[in-house]
């Protein structure tokens, strides 16, 4: 009797898998990205590509994961859960959004346009100048100080902020490609015969 398992048809079988996951996160990126949400404000020395990238990796395991249960509650009795996971998953997923763009707003200022993170512990710099200049916008302190933010503010709390914009970031795109998926499932759920 002939092994089936060998270390060939594991490796083939995992390539294609991956590649599989691979063509379907990089679409879902591509058409959340592409429209809807661009890299983090401000993404600083991780730079925007390489947090498009990072985006792209979590929503291959997303749908990794997802596909595991697409294969274990597929019948026609399943499509009214699916369709709660959708509705559940987009609700979240816009709820995220807009907490992303509510902090961008808030943890950022445009100078010349260009967003820049602001941090929340001013240097004694920062101190010095917004003694001196009571009431001056954060707008017009980045532009007195050339766009150098880490002059006015320290650059831990700049840092910070930019972390918690780049986890909310990363954080709404799952629950996009959930809310795509589970609408797939729960359509394919619904065709079926009883």
């Amino acid at each position: 009797m002939a092994n089936k398992w060998s270390p060939g048809r594991w490796l083939y079988g995992t390539q294609r898998t991956w590649a599989s996951l691979t063509k379907s996160g990089v679409w879902i990126a591509a058409v959340i990205g592409g429209f809807l949400l661009p890299p983090p404000v401000g993404a600083g020395q991780f730079g925007e590509a390489n947090w498009t990238r990072l985006a792209q990796f979590v929503i291959i395991v997303v749908v990794g994961l997802i596909l595991v249960f697409t294969s274990k509650y597929q019948s026609r009795k399943h499509a009214v859960g699916w369709s709660l996971v959708a509705a559940g998953s987009i609700l979240i997923a816009l709820a995220s959004l807009f907490a992303y763009l509510n902090l961008a707003e808030m943890w950022t200022t445009n100078y010349y346009g260009e967003r820049l993170v602001v941090g929340t512990e001013l240097t004694e710099l920062g101190k010095d100048y917004e003694t001196a200049n009571k009431g001056v916008s954060t707008e017009t302190m980045v532009e007195d100080f050339a766009g150098r933010v880490d002059t006015i503010w320290t650059r831990g709390s700049i840092q910070s902020r930019r972390l918690r914009l780049g986890l909310v970031y990363l954080g709404t795109l799952p629950f996009f490609t959930l809310a795509i998926l589970s609408v797939v499932q729960a359509l394919n759920c619904a065709k079926k015969r009883k």
